[in-house]
């Protein structure tokens, strides 16, 4: 008989272990701290996934706009110019007195003024290279343009900037006379005397040198 069957038959008593209920010790217990340190980083990462979920919706929905609208501008220059429309000529001359209608000359106007718009540009401030395309008709022009400031060029003097020598005002020949001078001798264009007399006077000076 094994010990089994003479345990069931009485024969032997049989001896139970008893399990004591001593704590798990894969299972740490957090202190307090412990535990607000753990819902704090929790909180911060929770943040930091919203933060970056946010950066990249906004990222596409640019993304998504600049797509379309270089899809447009591709569409729109892929698009072709309208055929151009008939012109009709008059075998009848035109009045050259007919005077243009308000209309025409505020049409006129326009025009001159977005030419002067166009032409008139704010001076650069740094240096500037642009190319642009303009339509000419069904085929495009391209239109290169090198901006260099002004302080970087060189002094130009203007017309009216150019120093004027400055001329001393003639007075008269005569010795001990100081007036201005009015007349000059026929004999000698460098010389001239302030009036009549002091000029007859110079007159007969040089008369007596030249005889």
């Amino acid at each position: 008989m094994t010990a089994r069957q003479a345990a069931h038959a009485g024969v032997v008593e049989t001896t139970h272990v008893s399990l004591t209920d001593e704590p798990s010790s894969r299972k740490k217990r957090l202190t307090d701290a412990e535990i607000a340190l753990r819902r704090e980083e929790t909180a911060r990462k929770r943040k930091h996934l919203s933060e970056k979920k946010k950066e990249e919706e906004k990222a596409e929905t640019i993304n998504r706009l600049l797509r379309a609208k270089s899809s447009r501008t591709r569409g729109g220059r892929r698009r072709a110019a309208p055929p151009p429309a008939p012109v009709t000529v008059d075998d009848t001359p035109a009045d050259s007195n007919a005077n243009p209608t308000p209309d025409e000359e505020a049409g006129e106007d326009a025009e001159v003024e977005m030419d002067i718009k166009e032409d008139t540009a704010p001076p650069p401030t740094w240096y500037r290279w642009t190319s642009s395309t303009k339509s000419m008709g069904e085929e495009g022009k391209m239109v290169l343009t090198f901006a260099v400031p002004q302080n970087a060029l060189p002094a130009v003097p203007l017309a009216g900037d150019v120093p004027r020598v400055s001329r001393e005002t003639p007075t008269c020949d005569v010795t001990g006379c100081s007036s201005i001078r009015k007349y000059r001798l026929v004999r000698d264009f460098t010389k001239g005397a302030c009036g009549m007399a002091h000029l007859k006077q110079l007159e007969s000076v040089v008369m007596d040198i030249t005889a």
